[in-house]
């Protein structure tokens, strides 16, 4: 993996590019999810990868980092959720 430098608050962390990516694509499904209901997120899944790629696109390009491809497969919603 090839490290990357990050300045956070004065300090200088070395991190994988690998670690920000996933938790970029993290933070932009979780806020596409919160703008729904637990009904609409299957009545939605079609769309879903869709948004998802273009929630994260911006952040990615910052990282000279892109998408090629975004699926969404076995969404499942938990019981509790759904409560």
């Amino acid at each position: 993996m090839i490290p990357i430098i990050v300045a956070v608050g004065g300090i200088v962390v070395v991190c994988q590019v690998k670690e920000i990516a996933g938790a970029l694509l993290e933070s932009a499904l979780r806020t596409i999810i919160g703008q729904r209901t637990a009904g609409e997120i299957p009545q939605t899944q079609g769309g879903l990868a869709a948004r998802w790629r273009e929630a994260a696109t911006p952040a990615l390009a910052g990282l000279g980092l892109g998408i090629l491809s975004l699926s969404v497969r076995d969404l499942a919603i938990s019981e509790s959720v759904c409560a």
